[in-house]
Protein backbone atom coordinates (compact mmCIF):
# COMPACT_ATOMS: atom_id res chain seq x y z
CA UNK A 1 0.00 0.00 0.00
CA UNK A 2 1.44 3.34 -0.97
CA UNK A 3 0.18 6.89 -0.95
CA UNK A 4 0.03 8.68 -4.28
CA UNK A 5 3.09 10.88 -4.71
CA UNK A 6 2.05 14.11 -6.38
CA UNK A 7 5.42 15.36 -7.59
CA UNK A 8 8.40 13.34 -8.76
CA UNK A 9 10.32 12.84 -11.99
CA UNK A 10 9.38 9.74 -13.97
CA UNK A 11 9.43 8.36 -17.49
CA UNK A 12 5.79 7.34 -17.77
CA UNK A 13 2.87 9.58 -18.73
CA UNK A 14 0.57 8.64 -15.85
CA UNK A 15 -1.19 11.35 -13.86
CA UNK A 16 -1.89 11.60 -10.14
CA UNK A 17 -5.47 12.84 -10.59
CA UNK A 18 -7.93 11.94 -13.33
CA UNK A 19 -10.98 14.05 -14.12
CA UNK A 20 -14.06 12.39 -15.57
CA UNK A 21 -13.11 13.81 -18.97
CA UNK A 22 -9.88 11.77 -18.78
CA UNK A 23 -11.78 8.52 -18.39
CA UNK A 24 -14.04 6.12 -20.24
CA UNK A 25 -16.54 3.54 -19.05
CA UNK A 26 -15.88 -0.03 -20.17
CA UNK A 27 -17.62 -3.38 -20.10
CA UNK A 28 -16.21 -6.52 -18.53
CA UNK A 29 -13.09 -7.78 -20.35
CA UNK A 30 -14.16 -11.38 -19.81
CA UNK A 31 -17.88 -11.56 -20.61
CA UNK A 32 -18.56 -8.05 -22.01
CA UNK A 33 -21.36 -7.47 -19.52
CA UNK A 34 -22.09 -3.87 -18.50
CA UNK A 35 -23.56 -4.98 -15.16
CA UNK A 36 -21.12 -4.02 -12.41
CA UNK A 37 -20.84 -2.49 -8.98
CA UNK A 38 -18.12 -0.22 -7.61
CA UNK A 39 -15.64 -1.44 -5.02
CA UNK A 40 -13.27 1.51 -4.77
CA UNK A 41 -12.08 4.75 -6.35
CA UNK A 42 -8.52 6.09 -6.62
CA UNK A 43 -6.46 8.64 -8.55
CA UNK A 44 -9.47 10.94 -8.42
CA UNK A 45 -12.29 9.36 -10.42
CA UNK A 46 -10.85 6.03 -11.59
CA UNK A 47 -13.19 3.23 -10.56
CA UNK A 48 -12.53 -0.34 -9.42
CA UNK A 49 -15.61 -2.43 -10.18
CA UNK A 50 -16.74 -6.04 -10.07
CA UNK A 51 -18.72 -7.71 -12.82
CA UNK A 52 -22.10 -8.96 -11.62
CA UNK A 53 -22.05 -11.70 -14.23
CA UNK A 54 -18.60 -13.35 -13.95
CA UNK A 55 -17.01 -11.69 -10.86
CA UNK A 56 -14.04 -10.20 -12.74
CA UNK A 57 -12.62 -7.16 -10.96
CA UNK A 58 -11.67 -4.50 -13.49
CA UNK A 59 -11.09 -0.77 -13.92
CA UNK A 60 -14.03 1.37 -15.02
CA UNK A 61 -14.06 4.19 -15.74
CA UNK A 62 -10.43 3.84 -16.76
CA UNK A 63 -8.01 6.33 -18.36
CA UNK A 64 -8.45 6.87 -22.07
CA UNK A 65 -5.59 5.36 -24.12
CA UNK A 66 -4.51 3.51 -20.99
CA UNK A 67 -1.99 1.37 -22.91
CA UNK A 68 0.05 4.49 -23.72
CA UNK A 69 1.19 5.02 -20.11
CA UNK A 70 4.68 3.78 -20.91
CA UNK A 71 5.08 5.84 -24.09
CA UNK A 72 7.04 8.42 -22.15
CA UNK A 73 10.22 10.44 -22.49
CA UNK A 74 13.32 8.43 -23.38
CA UNK A 75 15.69 10.66 -21.42
CA UNK A 76 13.56 10.41 -18.29
CA UNK A 77 13.50 6.62 -18.59
CA UNK A 78 17.27 6.57 -19.05
CA UNK A 79 17.65 8.52 -15.80
CA UNK A 80 15.60 5.85 -14.00
CA UNK A 81 17.73 3.05 -15.46
CA UNK A 82 21.16 4.71 -15.57
CA UNK A 83 22.80 2.78 -12.71
CA UNK A 84 21.50 -0.50 -14.14
CA UNK A 85 22.66 0.32 -17.66
CA UNK A 86 26.18 1.19 -16.45
CA UNK A 87 26.35 -2.00 -14.39
CA UNK A 88 26.91 -0.36 -11.00
CA UNK A 89 23.53 -1.32 -9.48
CA UNK A 90 21.12 -4.26 -9.81
CA UNK A 91 17.47 -3.78 -10.78
CA UNK A 92 15.08 -3.93 -7.82
CA UNK A 93 13.31 -6.82 -9.55
CA UNK A 94 16.42 -8.88 -10.31
CA UNK A 95 15.57 -11.39 -7.57
CA UNK A 96 12.08 -11.74 -9.04
CA UNK A 97 13.41 -12.15 -12.58
CA UNK A 98 15.96 -14.75 -11.48
CA UNK A 99 13.26 -16.76 -9.71
CA UNK A 100 11.09 -16.62 -12.83
CA UNK A 101 14.00 -17.76 -15.03
CA UNK A 102 14.71 -20.64 -12.66
CA UNK A 103 11.07 -21.69 -12.99
CA UNK A 104 11.34 -21.58 -16.79
CA UNK A 105 14.52 -23.68 -16.58
CA UNK A 106 12.41 -26.51 -15.11
CA UNK A 107 10.65 -26.77 -18.48
CA UNK A 108 13.31 -25.59 -20.96
CA UNK A 109 17.07 -25.57 -20.42
CA UNK A 110 17.47 -23.44 -23.54
CA UNK A 111 15.44 -22.21 -26.49
CA UNK A 112 13.82 -19.17 -28.05
CA UNK A 113 12.12 -16.91 -25.55
CA UNK A 114 9.94 -13.90 -26.35
CA UNK A 115 9.28 -11.45 -23.51
CA UNK A 116 6.13 -9.45 -24.19
CA UNK A 117 6.06 -5.95 -22.79
CA UNK A 118 9.78 -6.28 -22.14
CA UNK A 119 10.23 -2.64 -21.06
CA UNK A 120 13.94 -1.75 -21.41
CA UNK A 121 14.91 -5.42 -21.40
CA UNK A 122 16.37 -6.22 -17.98
CA UNK A 123 14.60 -9.61 -17.83
CA UNK A 124 15.88 -10.49 -21.31
CA UNK A 125 19.38 -9.33 -20.38
CA UNK A 126 19.36 -11.83 -17.51
CA UNK A 127 17.76 -14.51 -19.72
CA UNK A 128 20.71 -14.25 -22.10
CA UNK A 129 23.03 -15.09 -19.22
CA UNK A 130 20.87 -18.16 -18.59
CA UNK A 131 21.55 -19.36 -22.13
CA UNK A 132 18.28 -18.48 -23.84
CA UNK A 133 17.97 -17.09 -27.37
CA UNK A 134 16.15 -13.87 -26.50
CA UNK A 135 13.64 -11.69 -28.29
CA UNK A 136 11.47 -8.87 -26.99
CA UNK A 137 8.27 -7.06 -27.90
CA UNK A 138 7.72 -3.58 -26.48
CA UNK A 139 5.06 -1.07 -27.71
CA UNK A 140 6.86 1.93 -26.19
CA UNK A 141 9.50 3.20 -28.63
CA UNK A 142 11.41 4.93 -25.85
CA UNK A 143 11.78 1.74 -23.84
CA UNK A 144 12.42 -0.49 -26.86
CA UNK A 145 15.21 1.82 -28.03
CA UNK A 146 16.81 1.83 -24.58
CA UNK A 147 16.87 -1.97 -24.49
CA UNK A 148 18.42 -2.14 -27.95
CA UNK A 149 21.01 0.56 -27.25
CA UNK A 150 22.07 -0.43 -23.73
CA UNK A 151 21.65 -4.21 -23.65
CA UNK A 152 22.08 -4.94 -27.40
CA UNK A 153 18.81 -6.84 -27.41
CA UNK A 154 16.60 -7.92 -30.29
CA UNK A 155 13.39 -5.98 -29.53
CA UNK A 156 10.50 -5.28 -31.89
CA UNK A 157 8.73 -1.99 -31.22
CA UNK A 158 5.13 -3.23 -31.50
CA UNK A 159 2.47 -5.34 -29.83
CA UNK A 160 2.76 -9.12 -30.04
CA UNK A 161 -0.04 -9.38 -32.60
CA UNK A 162 1.94 -7.13 -34.97
CA UNK A 163 5.27 -8.90 -34.48
CA UNK A 164 7.18 -10.79 -37.19
CA UNK A 165 7.53 -14.16 -35.45
CA UNK A 166 6.71 -17.17 -37.59
CA UNK A 167 4.09 -19.75 -36.69
CA UNK A 168 5.26 -22.45 -34.26
CA UNK A 169 8.73 -20.91 -33.97
CA UNK A 170 8.96 -19.98 -30.27
CA UNK A 171 9.63 -22.20 -27.23
CA UNK A 172 8.70 -19.79 -24.45
CA UNK A 173 6.58 -16.64 -24.30
CA UNK A 174 6.65 -14.61 -21.09
CA UNK A 175 4.18 -11.94 -19.99
CA UNK A 176 5.57 -10.86 -16.63
CA UNK A 177 3.28 -8.26 -15.05
CA UNK A 178 1.78 -7.53 -18.47
CA UNK A 179 -1.52 -9.42 -18.80
CA UNK A 180 -3.31 -7.02 -16.44
CA UNK A 181 -2.45 -4.15 -18.84
CA UNK A 182 -4.12 -5.73 -21.90
CA UNK A 183 -7.42 -4.26 -23.02
CA UNK A 184 -7.99 -7.21 -25.36
CA UNK A 185 -6.21 -10.23 -23.84
CA UNK A 186 -7.84 -12.68 -26.27
CA UNK A 187 -5.85 -11.20 -29.17
CA UNK A 188 -2.65 -11.70 -27.20
CA UNK A 189 -3.53 -15.32 -26.36
CA UNK A 190 -4.46 -16.14 -29.96
CA UNK A 191 -1.15 -14.78 -31.27
CA UNK A 192 0.76 -16.60 -28.53
CA UNK A 193 -0.90 -19.87 -29.53
CA UNK A 194 -0.01 -19.24 -33.18
CA UNK A 195 3.72 -18.66 -32.68
CA UNK A 196 4.39 -21.18 -29.91
CA UNK A 197 5.73 -24.59 -30.81
CA UNK A 198 3.58 -27.62 -29.99
CA UNK A 199 5.41 -28.23 -26.72
CA UNK A 200 5.99 -24.51 -25.97
CA UNK A 201 4.93 -22.75 -22.80
CA UNK A 202 3.31 -19.41 -22.05
CA UNK A 203 4.37 -17.92 -18.70
CA UNK A 204 2.02 -15.31 -17.27
CA UNK A 205 2.46 -13.54 -13.94
CA UNK A 206 -0.46 -11.46 -12.68
CA UNK A 207 -1.08 -9.32 -9.62
CA UNK A 208 -3.66 -11.02 -7.42
CA UNK A 209 -6.90 -9.02 -7.28
CA UNK A 210 -7.83 -10.60 -3.96
CA UNK A 211 -4.54 -9.39 -2.48
CA UNK A 212 -5.49 -5.85 -3.51
CA UNK A 213 -8.85 -6.32 -1.76
CA UNK A 214 -7.00 -7.52 1.35
CA UNK A 215 -4.83 -4.37 1.31
CA UNK A 216 -7.95 -2.23 0.87
CA UNK A 217 -9.67 -3.87 3.85
CA UNK A 218 -6.60 -3.52 6.09
CA UNK A 219 -6.22 0.16 5.11
CA UNK A 220 -9.85 0.85 6.00
CA UNK A 221 -9.46 -0.95 9.33
CA UNK A 222 -6.49 1.33 10.04
CA UNK A 223 -8.65 4.37 9.13
CA UNK A 224 -6.38 5.40 6.26
CA UNK A 225 -7.53 7.67 3.44
CA UNK A 226 -7.79 4.93 0.81
CA UNK A 227 -8.83 7.34 -1.96
CA UNK A 228 -5.37 8.89 -1.70
CA UNK A 229 -3.63 5.52 -1.94
CA UNK A 230 -2.39 3.53 -4.92
CA UNK A 231 -3.74 0.07 -4.11
CA UNK A 232 -4.84 -1.29 -7.50
CA UNK A 233 -2.41 0.53 -9.86
CA UNK A 234 -5.61 1.50 -11.66
CA UNK A 235 -3.99 4.19 -13.82
CA UNK A 236 -2.38 1.32 -15.79
CA UNK A 237 -4.02 -1.99 -14.79
CA UNK A 238 -7.28 -2.57 -16.64
CA UNK A 239 -8.09 -5.89 -14.93
CA UNK A 240 -7.45 -7.28 -11.47
CA UNK A 241 -7.61 -11.05 -11.87
CA UNK A 242 -8.03 -13.38 -8.96
CA UNK A 243 -6.98 -17.01 -9.14
CA UNK A 244 -10.61 -17.94 -9.79
CA UNK A 245 -11.34 -15.38 -12.52
CA UNK A 246 -8.02 -15.87 -14.33
CA UNK A 247 -8.44 -19.64 -14.45
CA UNK A 248 -12.01 -19.24 -15.63
CA UNK A 249 -10.79 -16.94 -18.41
CA UNK A 250 -8.05 -19.38 -19.48
CA UNK A 251 -10.49 -22.33 -19.50
CA UNK A 252 -12.26 -20.72 -22.46
CA UNK A 253 -9.06 -20.45 -24.55
CA UNK A 254 -6.74 -22.83 -26.39
CA UNK A 255 -4.46 -23.04 -23.36
CA UNK A 256 -4.50 -25.13 -20.20
CA UNK A 257 -2.69 -24.71 -16.91
CA UNK A 258 0.46 -26.77 -16.51
CA UNK A 259 1.75 -25.40 -13.19
CA UNK A 260 0.99 -22.60 -10.70
CA UNK A 261 3.55 -20.82 -8.52
CA UNK A 262 3.47 -18.28 -5.68
CA UNK A 263 6.42 -16.02 -6.60
CA UNK A 264 8.36 -13.88 -4.13
CA UNK A 265 7.04 -10.34 -3.58
CA UNK A 266 8.33 -7.25 -5.34
CA UNK A 267 9.87 -4.58 -3.11
CA UNK A 268 9.52 -1.21 -4.90
CA UNK A 269 12.32 1.31 -4.32
CA UNK A 270 11.60 4.47 -2.33
CA UNK A 271 13.97 6.96 -3.96
CA UNK A 272 11.11 9.35 -4.70
CA UNK A 273 10.72 9.95 -0.96
CA UNK A 274 14.32 11.16 -0.74
CA UNK A 275 15.33 13.02 -3.91
CA UNK A 276 12.19 13.53 -6.02
CA UNK A 277 13.48 11.14 -8.72
CA UNK A 278 12.28 7.62 -9.47
CA UNK A 279 15.12 5.11 -9.81
CA UNK A 280 14.88 1.38 -10.53
CA UNK A 281 17.72 0.09 -8.35
CA UNK A 282 16.88 -1.07 -4.80
CA UNK A 283 16.67 1.44 -2.00
CA UNK A 284 17.88 0.41 1.49
CA UNK A 285 15.40 -2.12 2.88
CA UNK A 286 15.47 -0.42 6.27
CA UNK A 287 13.60 2.55 4.76
CA UNK A 288 10.60 0.28 4.25
CA UNK A 289 11.30 -2.44 6.81
CA UNK A 290 7.73 -2.79 8.08
CA UNK A 291 6.30 -3.38 4.60
CA UNK A 292 9.19 -5.66 3.64
CA UNK A 293 8.47 -7.87 6.66
CA UNK A 294 4.72 -7.83 6.06
CA UNK A 295 5.18 -8.77 2.38
CA UNK A 296 7.33 -11.73 3.42
CA UNK A 297 4.78 -12.86 6.01
CA UNK A 298 1.96 -12.55 3.48
CA UNK A 299 4.05 -14.49 0.94
CA UNK A 300 4.55 -17.30 3.46
CA UNK A 301 0.77 -17.45 4.01
CA UNK A 302 0.24 -17.27 0.25
CA UNK A 303 2.40 -20.34 -0.34
CA UNK A 304 0.28 -22.23 2.19
CA UNK A 305 -2.89 -21.03 0.46
CA UNK A 306 -1.61 -22.39 -2.85
CA UNK A 307 -0.39 -25.67 -1.34
CA UNK A 308 -3.75 -26.31 0.34
CA UNK A 309 -5.68 -25.09 -2.74
CA UNK A 310 -7.39 -22.38 -0.73
CA UNK A 311 -8.65 -19.05 -2.09
CA UNK A 312 -5.59 -16.78 -2.27
CA UNK A 313 -5.91 -13.52 -0.36
CA UNK A 314 -2.36 -12.97 0.93
CA UNK A 315 -0.23 -13.82 -2.11
CA UNK A 316 0.63 -10.63 -4.01
CA UNK A 317 1.21 -12.25 -7.42
CA UNK A 318 0.43 -15.56 -9.08
CA UNK A 319 2.57 -17.11 -11.80
CA UNK A 320 1.08 -19.54 -14.33
CA UNK A 321 2.83 -21.84 -16.76
CA UNK A 322 0.41 -22.59 -19.60
CA UNK A 323 0.61 -25.11 -22.43
CA UNK A 324 -1.44 -25.77 -25.54
CA UNK A 325 -4.54 -27.94 -25.22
Amino acid sequence: MKFINQNYKKGGTQKTFYDLNDLQETNCLNCNSDKKYRIHSEFGNIGIVKCKNCDLIYTSPRPKNVELNYHGDKNNYHEEYKFIFNGTKPHHRDKNYIQELNIIKKFFKKGKIVDVGCNAGRFLHLAERYGFDTFGVEPSKSLADLGIENFSLNIENCKLENSSFLKKSIDIITAIDVFEHLTNPSIFLNKSYEILKKDGILVIKIPNGNYCLTKLKISKLLNKNTKNMDIFDSYEHVAHYTKKTFEKFISNTNFKIKKIYAPIPIHPPLWTNINNQYYLHPSPWIWDWKKVIMRKIFHFIGKIELLLRLPMYFQADILYVLEKK
